[in-house]
């Protein structure tokens, strides 16, 4: 626990010429006060992978990656005024140590050391986010929940993360953007059966999606 004092001197008088001087000390107690987190923004392309590794206490807060490839951060931003703890001693340090998906009907789950080693997994409506208690996280695209996005389209998933210095706590959501884009079409082999002088065509997908047709005269 620390403490810090104030000391004042004052001098006290009679009104005939008597005086004196004291002194008033204001001692200061600090208390835990709870670390103090803000919300987190990453930006991924559909189909792909964000990488956010705890590096030198680099910082995601504030900023957008296009998740062509792999960028570097960290959840826990402890060189600004992002995630602090304003009374911390010299052996206290911050941690993830809980999160869940953001509206969703899973529980809160602890979150193990290192999302290097054997993290902590929590499946997200159009991904899946591994997060360690360092502040490192991968954040997976799934290819079938996104599909669906054409370029220009984006969707969310928003996870609520527990920061802690050991004593207090608090809380902060991390939102992941999955950016649409355009997907390749997929070509598969087919067969079709016609009769001489007849005409064969070929119409739709059967699904309602954008297709492709192809004809055969013969």
């Amino acid at each position: 626990m620390m403490k810090s004092t104030d000391v004042f001197n004052y001098t006290i008088s009679d009104g005939n010429g008597g005086t004196d001087i004291g002194t008033i000390t204001i001692t200061v107690i600090g208390i835990n006060d709870a670390p103090s987190a803000q919300d987190d923004v990453g930006v991924i392309v559909e189909g792909s992978t964000l990488t956010v590794a705890n590096s030198a206490n680099a910082t995601l807060t504030g900023d957008s990656y296009d998740a062509t490839g792999e960028n570097s951060g960290d959840v826990i931003d402890t060189s600004s005024a992002s995630h602090t703890d304003s009374d911390a001693d010299a052996s206290a340090s911050l941690s993830i140590t809980h999160i869940k998906l953001s509206g969703g009907s899973n529980s809160t789950v602890a979150v193990s050391s290192s999302y290097n080693s054997n993290g902590t997994q929590v499946t997200g409506t159009y991904g899946t986010l591994t997060i360690g208690a360092d502040g490192s996280y991968t954040y997976a695209a799934t290819t079938d929940a996104t599909d669906a996005l054409d370029t220009g389209e984006s969707a969310t998933d928003t996870f609520v993360y527990t920061l802690s210095d050991g004593t207090a706590i608090t809380t902060a959501n991390l939102t992941i953007t999955v950016l649409g884009a355009n997907d390749a079409p997929v070509a598969r082999d087919d067969t079709g059966t016609i009769n001489e002088d007849d005409t064969l065509t070929v119409s739709s997908d059967g699904n309602g999606n954008k297709h492709c047709c192809w004809s055969v005269f013969c």
